[in-house]
């Protein structure tokens, strides 16, 4: 009877061990899945943060792009009035040449 009464007593601190085991366990399992939720939060809001972060980079460089293109557009415009000065005054050299000439 001894030993039946050593193995029940045996049995007991087993289970005892197992559930405080199995409890820490749990314990540990809820304390990972309650960081990985905090983690999983905080990568969102970092994401949404340089996801809006880029958005807005892009319409700045959509603003210089733009001014880039109406200066180059203005430097253009400028630069054909000069042309057209030029080929103009050209055509008024090469008209008074040409009667000069009688051509």
């Amino acid at each position: 009877m001894y030993i039946q009464e050593a193995h029940l007593a045996l049995q007991d601190k087993y289970r005892l061990l197992k559930d405080g085991t199995l409890n820490e366990l749990e314990k540990r399992l809820q304390i990972s899945c309650k960081s990985a939720d905090e983690t999983l939060v905080a990568a969102t809001k970092l994401a949404n943060h340089w996801k809006e972060e880029a958005e807005h980079q892009a319409k700045l460089a959509q603003r210089v792009a733009a001014k880039d293109f109406h200066d180059e557009l203005q430097r253009l415009k400028v630069e054909k009035r000069v042309d057209t000065n030029t080929l103009t005054e050209q055509k008024k050299c090469t008209t008074r040449s040409k009667e000069k000439h009688n051509f």
